[in-house]
């Protein structure tokens, strides 16, 4: 996991940096459906609205699709795959939490 984290061309995200928090991030039980603070805000960082969660997500799943790490090994792909979950997980409960743009570009 470390190598994964090291070899990234950009960090988004503080857990993409430091490989013992993502392990930990990872590893943490379930989150309740009402508590963002731990799973929006910590895969996807805090934001005022959706627009601006949703470019971070697209970001952050470009980046760890379990398709890019498929020449690194099977141990890449299953960290990349529980890493794209929590990912979609959080963006969900963002999308259902926080407000609709109301400027139009």
């Amino acid at each position: 996991v470390e190598q994964m984290c090291q070899g990234l061309p950009s960090h988004h995200a503080d857990w993409e940096e430091d490989a013992v928090k993502l392990l930990q991030m990872l590893d943490a039980p379930p989150t309740k459906a009402g508590d963002r603070t731990s799973l929006a805000d910590a895969w996807l960082g805090r934001h005022a609205a959706r627009r601006a969660a949703r470019k971070c997500y697209l970001q952050l799943a470009r980046k760890w699709h379990p398709d890019k790490w498929a020449l690194q090994g099977p141990v890449c792909v299953e960290v990349a795959t529980e890493v794209t979950k929590n990912l979609v997980s959080a963006y969900e409960q963002a999308c259902r939490e926080l407000p609709n743009d109301t400027a139009n570009s």
